[in-house]
């Protein structure tokens, strides 16, 4: 099928908002669109104010679409909620927490909150993830059905980056761990130096819709491990039972 000049315009939007600022040699390859192409939308992006050239010749979205961004935010309704959450975690255990929501087999930070402590994991607000990449993502996967899970680990074969393997079935014996416990822990896929636990968050239908996260630096699990794990479990399940969900298996109220 043809690719039209609306799908060209929203991947070369997308991978800048990622991925930007980005030369037009760089967008070129991360589209597979060719340079003049590229250009050309570019160009028509910057007419309506979506994206401008810097004096370094780089390309980047402008605030227009962080606007955008915040107004998608704001109309889902979770995010206020969830930063509640994440700001009760930050306090208790004085930890980096997040929220991810789950959407097109992705995890996108929607809320997080830091302590002040110099040393401590970063979050990027809006950053989206691949569900083997991050332990929010791996605490939704869980819940999810076996052609899911295959195409997370087709995906991560596909990225081609230095991260280990990952076997299949080793990943489905992880999973079901992960059901049975009620939440995911361990070290970061792509930061090893992090050690992260994370629980899923469910809607009226027992389906996962995101999940709480906390991550902690290697040299503070020890004395705060436990802790984190008992606190992600307890305001996972007190989110979802505010926004009237269930975890899968139990009754719906009356």
């Amino acid at each position: 099928m043809a690719e039209g000049a609306i799908v060209r315009t929203l991947r070369v939007l997308t991978t800048l908002c990622e991925k930007g600022p980005l030369t037009l040699k760089d967008l070129s390859e991360e589209t597979g669109l060719v340079p003049p192409t590229a250009l050309r939308t570019l160009r028509l992006m910057a007419d309506e104010g979506f994206v401008i050239q810097q004096p370094d010749r780089m390309w980047r979205a402008t605030m227009v679409m962080w606007r955008l961004g915040c107004f998608v935010n704001a109309s889902v309704g979770i995010a206020s909620l969830a930063s509640k959450y994440t700001d009760r975690l930050r306090h208790d255990l004085d930890e980096t927490a997040v929220y991810a929501l789950f959407d097109q087999g992705d995890v996108t930070y929607t809320a997080h909150s830091e302590p002040a402590t110099p040393v401590r994991a970063h979050a990027r607000m809006g950053s989206r993830h691949g569900l083997l990449n991050v332990a929010t993502g791996h605490a939704v996967l869980a819940w999810l059905g076996h052609q899911e899970v295959e195409s997370a680990v087709e995906r991560a074969r596909q990225e081609g980056d230095s991260a280990p393997a990952v076997d299949l079935a080793e990943l489905e014996t992880l999973l079901a761990s992960v059901r049975q416990q009620g939440y995911y822990s361990g070290a970061g896929r792509h930061w090893p130096e992090l050690w992260g636990v994370a629980a899923a968050v469910f809607d009226t239908a027992g389906a996962p819709i995101g999940a709480l996260g906390v991550s902690i630096p290697m040299s503070r699990v020890e004395e705060r491990g436990q802790d984190a794990i008992e606190a992600i479990v307890r305001e996972a399940a007190s989110m979802t039972d505010e926004m009237g969900g269930r975890p899968p298996g139990r009754t719906p109220p009356a």
